[in-house]
């Protein structure tokens, strides 16, 4: 069962990760493989 709380960190989380990896695609955009 998932609680509210544990949600709430898991969005948490991929917010998180969609940001760096928004950052690190920005610094790394001689990668196209990596567009995923």
């Amino acid at each position: 069962m998932m609680t509210p709380a544990m949600w709430g960190i898991l969005i948490g989380m991929v917010l998180i990760f969609q940001f760096s990896l928004r950052g690190y695609r920005r610094r790394a955009v001689s990668k196209p493989d990596t567009d995923r």
